[in-house]
């Protein structure tokens, strides 16, 4: 059993080679190699497009692009459940040179979430790999000793306090490593929305605290500080997205000013901010990235983003009936089994129709973890059906013709088959029948021409 699981993540390792190219790649491409053991190293730091610091921080320490492989899944998972109901739905693609395709190189809302969550997700991970001391460079917070006191009275200061500057530190390195020498419009908003993603994270760092004495009395507390759950980062940012300000950049040298577009008031460190418009995500369009919502799934008595009416954008909808099973009724037996009933379901499932162009039937949707297919395909795919069409157009339809008792000629293949049928058969006879002469002349030879006689 282990051997095979080693096989299958070495065959998923070259799988995911096969799917990276040299050029426009990015540090998010490490997401796609959580959980293979020894995956991240030399030979990847070199094929990633990466920026001479980040190439030369993953050279030094493989040990910590594992966490940033984690961080960036864990951001990757967290977007595409925010956005699950949404006409963008963060979809990623299996091959292609970035993890979100072209959708994420304009200066959207949607890009400003991205690099917002997945920066979060790499903070939250190298933050809790340093309080395990899964990198050696990096540990707890010391900082936090002594005495303290808050509402429910004196505590001391104790534990692994998760040191909220380590994540922060290689943020700045590494991540921000990408657009700090860029002095650009774009470069500028993704940095403001990265450091809008490490503060969400800092904003559900929680106290917990353990209580000492007889039978857990509380006559003395021990308390660390501790990362929050990710989804309260997640929701949090999804707010952010909600309400995120269009600003305008100037630069000037190498200091650049963001303000509002519209004139109101300033964009705060917390907010996300973009540089213009979302594209339109209802269509299918290869040139900017975007998939449509050609049968993704809806709720036909919503109102809200994941309604028929507002996620087919006015196309309409089908309804197809689908059994479910589920389960009910489940008991324990000891030992150790939980026994369900089972029960069938029949529910209405409704699907977004597809676009005039866009044929619904041979294009199903697919989730953002399944292969999205490309432009080419789809262009190559569509070639192929106008190709069967003309030929099927230029295939004549001519009238069978009767032999003369008015009974219709057989086909060719067929009249082949059967020729082939007889000719083997008069073959196998004429072997027969000389076998026979054969045995018959060794006969006559044995006993002589007279001996059938007497």
């Amino acid at each position: 059993m282990h051997q095979c699981c080693k096989i299958l993540n070495q065959l998923s390792l070259i799988l995911l080679w096969s799917t990276i190219t040299t050029t426009h790649c990015s540090w998010l491409a490490f997401g796609r190699f959580r959980g293979l053991q020894k995956a991240i190293g030399p030979r990847m730091c070199d094929q990633l497009s990466l920026v001479p610091k980040q190439k030369a921080m993953c050279l030094e320490d493989p040990i910590v692009m594992d966490s940033v492989a984690d961080g960036a899944f864990h951001g990757i998972q967290e977007c595409q459940h925010q956005f699950k109901n949404e006409r963008w739905n963060c979809s990623t693609i299996v091959k292609g040179q970035t993890v979100f395709g072209k959708v994420i190189n304009q200066g959207s809302r949607e890009a400003s979430f991205v690099h917002a969550i997945t920066t979060a997700g790499v903070m939250h991970a190298v933050t809790r790999a340093c309080s395990r001391g899964d990198i050696n460079s990096c540990s707890c917070n010391n900082n936090k000793y002594g005495p303290g006191n808050d509402e429910q009275g004196a505590f001391a200061w104790g534990g692994c306090s998760d040191d909220i500057g380590n994540g922060t530190y290689f943020i700045r390195q590494f991540v921000d490593a990408s657009e700090s020498d860029v002095h650009d419009a774009r470069a500028q908003m993704n940095l403001h929305n990265n450091r809008a993603g490490t503060r969400a994270v800092k904003r559900f760092v929680k106290r917990q605290c353990q209580c000492h004495g007889k039978t857990a009395s509380c006559t003395l507390r021990t308390c660390w500080e501790s990362l929050g759950d990710f989804r309260e980062t997640g929701d949090y940012l999804k707010e952010r997205y909600d309400n995120a300000v269009r600003v305008t950049v100037t630069q000037n040298g190498p200091k650049a000013t963001v303000a509002s577009a519209d004139g109101g008031n300033q964009p705060s460190k917390n907010d996300l901010v973009y540089l213009e418009n979302s594209p339109n995500y209802c269509n299918r369009n290869s040139v900017i990235g975007t998939f449509g919502t050609a049968g993704r799934e809806c709720n036909a008595t919503s109102n809200g983003s994941d309604g028929c009416d507002k996620l087919c954008c006015g196309r309409g909808y089908a309804t197809k009936k689908v059994k479910k099973i589920e389960q009910h009724m489940c008991e324990f037996h000891w030992c150790c089994e939980v026994r369900c009933k089972e029960r069938e379901q029949i529910m209405d499932v409704h699907t977004c129709n597809g676009e005039d162009e866009f044929d619904v039937a041979e294009n199903p949707s697919v989730s953002s973890t399944e292969r999205i297919p490309t432009a080419a395909s789809a262009t190559k795919a569509a070639r192929g059906r106008r190709r069967g069409k003309k030929a099927r157009r230029k295939k004549p339809r001519g009238r069978k013709r009767k032999n003369r008792d008015g009974k219709k000629r057989k086909g060719k293949k067929r009249n082949r088959r059967e020729i082939s049928y007889h000719v083997s058969t008069n073959i196998r006879n004429t072997r027969l029948l000389s076998r026979r002469v054969d045995l018959k002349n060794s006969h006559h030879k044995r006993f002589g021409a007279g001996t059938r006689n007497r």
